[in-house]
């Protein structure tokens, strides 16, 4: 056994900007570092970086706990650079665990690589907390409630559940098939070969509806985690009232449900393109706006209070199972792409490693696609290098808290005026995508010898018409859901490509109507007079 004490120690701590909280820093060299050691490993999160060097008040911050022995000894040569300070905060801890991936990536050290903390009840006294390792395996306790277990993703998501020995509630909308035919039949695997056989003991199948609220609480029944995989079935396309009734109010009711159960953390399947207008992950928008109601249902998870993960896949239609053997996960912050590829055994393995780590996946949005060059990193490793999208949540006496609770929100008609106003982004991109078509247009109708411009749009109008209002109305759409000329990510096609030719086409559309208004002739014929080579 290590011999363990008790030491208090003395930090730096930042008044002024931290007065809230009762996070205590130690600053070296406008750098400032948080310090968490336990018997089983030494956690680092970076804090902030000072802007100056000062005087540092210290004071007595609380007690931890530390552990002598093997891991202690290879830590004593960098530590002899710092302060002796340690410090351990119970309502910091799991935030700052987050950012202890950006420190580990640097040092790559043995000693940096301690497993992502629990908190224990246990040592609650005088303010202490005890930090526990967790047991990769140790899910024999822990229930999860599937929504949508029969579908594709579904099947997967249980299967990777029971393999790794959860205890499922796989919600089905029919009892006509058993779990063995479900999970280790036909559907179970796509790829080269057989399914590997999963053992389902631990899986049950129950009825739900997401369309009826009262079915739910009898669904997730004692679950603490509950994975949502549900979305309108493609064989119903045509039925448009499908996608707001399912991704939209659906989901929305199993989140109510979920929390009035307790559910402690909820892992929720949305789509790329959800939050922010994309090509080519908007185009499935084409689909009654289900984007639109899968964000409304991304939007009421995270206003619930539930700790969730929203994982945003990109395309699972073509990738098979044994698309990993070959395409490596990567994830992404969100709305930070818009295309690629993934399986739909890849979707379950990183919403099975969110509920597996929930202390580096808690309150996070990723998007997951498959890469063919990325390297093959663990799942929960690539987790912790994002943000929580809301900090310090669950508590009511933070800075954060107030920011959301008291946050703008942009009336329309501020949104028309950013968009549409002299100033606004919609006005100059509009005009030049149209002049840039109307001039490309024109002069191949000239060359063609079907006169000026005037005398095209007399017999053309209804086409001219038509195809103007589809480029503006393809035009303000993104615009008005967030989307800018930076945004725009199509090699030389930039957005600064598209303002230069933009104005160059106004100009010379403007050149050319000026010309043949003035003279009456046409502008081809006026410059071949000018340049006989023409």
């Amino acid at each position: 056994a290590v011999p363990k004490y008790e030491l208090c120690v003395c930090v730096g701590i930042d008044l002024i900007h931290d007065i809230h909280c009762s996070i205590a820093r130690i600053h070296i060299n406008s750098v400032s570092y948080l310090f968490f050691v336990n018997g089983r490993g030494l956690f680092v999160a970076r804090c902030l970086t000072m802007a100056s060097a000062g005087v540092y008040c210290c004071h007595l911050a609380t007690i931890g706990r530390i552990s002598q022995g093997d891991r202690l000894k290879r830590l004593r040569a960098p530590l002899r650079a710092l302060p002796r300070g340690l410090v351990s905060s119970s309502s910091s801890l799991s935030s700052q665990i987050s950012r202890f991936n950006l420190l580990s990536s640097v040092h790559g050290s043995t000693y940096f690589q301690a497993k992502s903390p629990t908190r224990s009840n246990e040592g609650r006294r005088r303010g202490a907390v005890v930090v526990r390792a967790n047991s990769e395996h140790d899910h024999g306790d822990k229930v999860v409630f599937v929504a949508g277990a029969a579908g594709r993703t579904g099947i997967r998501i249980v299967r990777e559940l029971a393999a790794s020995g959860f205890k499922v509630r796989a919600g089905v909308r029919s009892l006509t098939k058993s779990s063995e035919e479900i999970f280790n039949g036909d559907g179970a695997f796509n790829g080269e070969g057989k399914a590997p056989v999963v053992k389902v003991n631990n899986v049950e199948l129950v009825l739900f509806d997401v369309e009826d609220a009262k079915s739910l609480p009898a669904a997730i029944g004692e679950a603490t985690i509950v994975m949502c995989c549900i979305g309108a079935p493609e064989d119903k396309a045509l039925d448009w009232t499908l996608p707001k009734r399912i991704d939209g109010t659906g989901t929305t009711n199993l989140v109510e449900a979920a929390k009035a159960a307790g559910v402690q953390h909820f892992v929720l399947q949305s789509s790329l393109g959800t939050g922010k207008f994309g090509w080519p992950a908007s185009a499935l928008n084409l689909f009654w706006n289900v984007l639109d109601h899968k964000r409304d249902a991304e939007l009421a998870l995270i206003a619930s209070g539930m700790a969730f993960t929203i994982v945003r896949p990109g395309g699972m239609e073509r990738p098979t199972d044994d698309y990993e053997k070959t395409h490596k996960i990567t994830l992404h912050a969100a709305d930070s792409i818009f295309g690629g590829q993934i399986s739909r055994r890849q979707v379950a393995r990183v919403m099975l490693e969110a509920a597996c780590h929930p202390e580096v996946a808690a309150f996070k949005v990723v998007e997951a696609v498959a890469e063919e060059n990325a390297l093959e990193v663990p799942i929960s490793q690539l987790l912790k290098n994002f943000k929580p999208v809301i900090q310090g949540a669950g508590t009511s006496n933070v800075v954060e808290h107030y920011e959301r609770k008291y946050q703008y929100k942009q009336t329309w008609q501020a949104k028309w005026t950013q968009v549409m106003g002299f100033a606004g982004i919609a006005p100059e991109a509009v005009n030049g995508r149209l002049a840039m078509i109307g001039i490309l247009g024109a002069a191949g109708a000239e060359f063609s010898g079907q006169g000026n411009v005037a005398a095209q749009l007399s017999g053309n109008w209804p086409i001219t018409l038509g195809l103007s209002l589809a480029v503006v109305a393809v035009s303000l759409v993104p615009f008005f859901k967030g989307v800018t000329a930076a945004d725009a990510k199509a090699g030389v096609f930039g957005p600064l490509a598209e303002t230069a030719n933009g104005r160059l086409a106004m100009l010379a559309l403007a050149c050319v109507l000026y010309t043949e208004v003035s003279t009456g002739g046409v502008f081809v014929d006026l410059v071949k007079e000018k340049i006989p080579f023409l």
